[in-house]
């Protein structure tokens, strides 16, 4: 049985150089994998700016990047004393994907007075650390 199983392996030895010429076979196609940046990371500070006191407000923030989000900022205060001048109203932290800086707007959708008034605000965002 030993001696027919070498028969075999020698005939195949022989045969093997002149069926491989005979078969088309395609170099096998590995997928390249480039690795991606790591994501990082930015705190965006929203301030708003007014000269009359601030009651309610919404604010709606945008990134350049399509897969950064980011939501509408609202806020509401029935303190006596509402709000003027200059001051934060919130930090958006954000993820930006890898190699991309993005940049950010804000526009004002609406504002109100303690009375309900529709008043104008300046809205302006920062990078946290003063970076605009």
């Amino acid at each position: 049985m030993r001696e027919l199983t070498m028969k075999k392996l020698g005939l195949l030895a022989m045969l093997l150089p002149l069926v491989l010429p005979l078969t088309k076979l395609e170099p096998l196609a590995v997928p390249v994998v480039r690795a991606q940046p790591a994501p990082s990371f930015q705190a965006i500070d929203v301030y708003v700016e007014t000269e009359a006191p601030l009651a309610a407000y919404q604010i709606e923030v945008r990134a350049s990047a399509a897969v950064a989000r980011v939501v509408d900022i609202a806020a509401l205060t029935t303190e006596p004393e509402a709000p003027s001048g200059r001051f934060r109203v919130a930090r958006i932290h954000m993820q930006e994907p890898g190699g991309v800086e993005c940049e950010y707007t804000a526009t004002l959708v609406t504002a109100a007075t303690p009375g309900g008034e529709t008043m104008s605000i300046r809205v302006k965002l920062e990078k946290a650390g003063g970076q605009r």
